[in-house]
Order: structure tokens, then sequence, then C-alpha cells
């Protein structure tokens, strides 16, 4: 899920060795993790769509996007984890990838 940076350096490492034309990345986040140490290792080049996992600990959902836009990471805000995903699926083409993670609490609320 990429909760912390060791896990979000292996996964990004494992991104980058797939085959895809676009990659979309649903990402929420828990306010104590540590939060800039991840957003600096997500690929700069995917397409972001942030949430916000229904948990008291979340980073809100406005909070992340304004964090991660300091890390040149763009793209849109939706609340909801699952309301997310459906939106990377509607934009998203054959070929792309979607990655759902950044919390075991986003991953979670979408199973």
């Amino acid at each position: 899920t990429g909760h912390n940076p060791h896990a979000m350096r292996s996964i990004v490492k494992q991104l980058y060795k797939m085959s895809y034309n676009e990659l979309w990345m649903v990402i929420g986040m828990v306010g104590d993790k540590d939060v800039s140490g991840i957003l600096e290792l997500l690929p700069k080049d995917a397409n972001y769509i942030f949430c916000e996992p229904n948990i008291p600990r979340a980073l809100s959902v406005n909070d992340l996007f304004n964090k991660a836009a300091q890390y040149y990471l763009k793209g849109v805000k939706i609340k909801k984890p699952l309301d997310a995903l459906v939106e990377a699926r509607k934009q998203a083409q054959d070929k792309d990838l979607i990655f759902v993670g950044g919390s075991t609490f986003v991953v979670s609320e979408i199973l």
C-alpha cells in the first residue's frame, strides 16, 4: 500500500519496471505518517486522484492535494476512495495502469 517511504520506494521501483501508457495514482494518507517522505518518491509524470480515508487519523484531501503540489504532483481531489477509483477507471485507457495506495485504509475501503 505504500504507507511509509520504505514501502513506497519498493512500489515505485516496481511501477517503473511495468509496461503501461499512463499511470493513474489513487492516493490517500493518514496524517501521522511521513507524508513528505512518501510524496517526494512518487512519479512526477503520473495522473493523481487524491482522496481521504474515512478514519479520524486521515489527512484531509485538501491538505494532501496542497502538500502534493509542493512536490510537483498534479491531479484532482475526490474525497471518497471508492469514488476516486471510479474516476480513475473512467479516465484510464486500456493500456494504462491504476495504482491505489498511500494508506492501507484507502485500499481497505475499496476492497
